[in-house]
């Protein structure tokens, strides 16, 4: 199943995110939508421009009934918010640390040609 994002709309300060399933097949379309609070989102760290895939994975773990609008919980922005932490805590482990000699490495110019005589 595919979710397609349709578009999205305020209410209040939440963002009501459309979208339409596309099954492989005859089957028509269904219309779902997702309630993201746009406050706990910006209390957790995560940027209302993550909502929308954000929204359309928790289609796709929860798989809902037909026309149905499923809520995103403070607990599962808290569970992404964490996750990015984590992640980003591996990612500056991976990288090599800088040292200083890598910092104080003069430039050499290259040496002179002796002219031939």
């Amino acid at each position: 199943m595919n979710y397609l994002l349709t578009g999205f709309k305020h209410d209040k300060d939440v963002r009501v995110f459309a979208f339409q399933c596309v099954s492989d097949g005859n089957s028509p379309a269904t219309q779902y939508s997702v309630r993201a609070d746009l406050s706990a989102a910006r209390k957790h760290g995560i940027s209302q421009q993550d909502l929308p895939i954000l929204c359309r994975n928790l289609l796709t773990q929860r798989q809902p009934e037909a026309d149905a609008c499923v809520t995103f919980t403070e607990d599962e922005l808290q569970a992404i918010a964490d996750e990015k932490a984590r992640n980003r805590a591996a990612n500056v482990r991976k990288s090599p640390a800088f040292t200083a000699k890598q910092r104080s490495t003069p430039w050499r110019a290259p040496e002179a040609i002796p002219a031939a005589v």
